[in-house]
């Protein structure tokens, strides 16, 4: 499909936003960070971001830290893509008291799409979640094992 091309969403009964909340041991939930990371901030998180990479290499996954967690997206390598998949990768540590009730690990899948405005002015609006990447993710974290998966569709 072209880059000229605008994709005209259906909104109607369609996933535009899927949160994953799971727990795991597999991921680092305490220990020493470095303060070079998320703004200053620290958070956990890198090893899972890393591990969906590779563990998807498929969907040419990239990682980058960010001020309230960690980004896994499409890369931004200035092809003609018109959709960018992103999975926002939030850690809760046991001792955190702002922690989810429900698992120590939250991820938000998300997916844009390159539109036009007035004709010529390109820029990136939400849409539906790409079924493919939400069926290989949960499917990855089936596979690792994790427990009390929850999926709640927005």
């Amino acid at each position: 499909m072209s880059a000229d091309i605008a994709i005209e969403l259906p909104m109607k009964d369609v996933i535009v936003e899927l949160r994953l909340e799971f727990r795991t041991d597999k991921f680092k939930l305490s220990g020493p960070l470095s303060e070079n990371i998320n703004a200053g901030n620290q958070f956990y998180g890198e090893d899972l971001a890393i591990w969906l990479c590779e563990t998807l290499p498929q969907w040419k996954l990239t990682y980058m830290d960010e001020d309230w967690g960690w980004l896994v997206c499409t890369r931004k390598d200035h092809s003609s893509d018109v959709e960018r998949n992103m999975i926002c990768v939030y850690a809760y540590p046991v001792d955190d008291q702002g922690a989810s009730d429900f698992g120590n690990w939250m991820l938000n899948i998300l997916t844009e799409y390159k539109t036009k405005w007035l004709g010529f002015v390109i820029r990136w609006k939400s849409g539906p979640c790409n079924p493919a990447l939400t069926r290989d993710v949960i499917a990855a974290f089936e596979k690792l094992g994790v427990q009390d998966l929850k999926r709640t569709e927005e």
